[in-house]
Parts: structure tokens; sequence; C-alpha cells
């Protein structure tokens, strides 16, 4: 059995198209590991792409990456992302994503 890990950026995309068409091997299946917090924008262009492929895309998930990280501050030796930022310059601050 071949499974394409599809993370819907740039790469697997093109992996994923290009087997579509017969420009790579076929796969049987695609998995998208969600981690609970993509944007909008990635979750619509996924939903697409298992419209347009001959094959199944199996999406999984195990929680949610940022309540899990958000959880775990202070708890773990571990470094946990940020996701709030601040712009040198402007201050302007930014959420992710």
């Amino acid at each position: 059995m071949v499974i394409l890990s599809l993370g819907v950026g740039v790469q697997s995309t093109t992996m994923a198209l290009m087997s579509a068409k017969g420009d790579l091997p076929p796969v049987d299946c695609a998995i998208f590991a969600d981690p609970g917090y993509e944007s909008k924008a990635t979750m619509t262009y996924l939903n697409y792409l298992t419209t347009i492929l001959p094959y199944p895309v199996f999406k999984v998930q195990k929680g949610n990456i940022k309540e899990d990280m958000l959880a775990a501050k202070g708890t773990t030796n571990f470094v946990v992302a940020p996701f709030y930022n601040q712009h040198t310059i402007t201050g302007k601050k930014r959420h992710d994503p």
C-alpha cells in the first residue's frame, strides 16, 4: 500500500496532484494529520483537494496543538511555541494563524 502524507503545503500538494495525473506512481490514499488549529483557508483548500483527488484522503486528529501547548506551559522543560508575536519596529501584534 502506498500512502501519501498530505500536509497541504506546496510539496505534498504537488505530489498528490502529480500522482493523480499519472506523472508520479499512484497512491492508494493520503493522510492529513490535523493539528486541530489550522487556518480556515487551509481547511478549505484541503476540502477542495479531497473533491478532485481520485483516491481517499483521511483526516486524523488527536487533540488541539494550541490547547495542548498552552496547557503544558510551565509544566515541562520543553519549549512551548509562542502564539503571539510583536513586530520589533512597529509594535504591531500578530496572532497565529
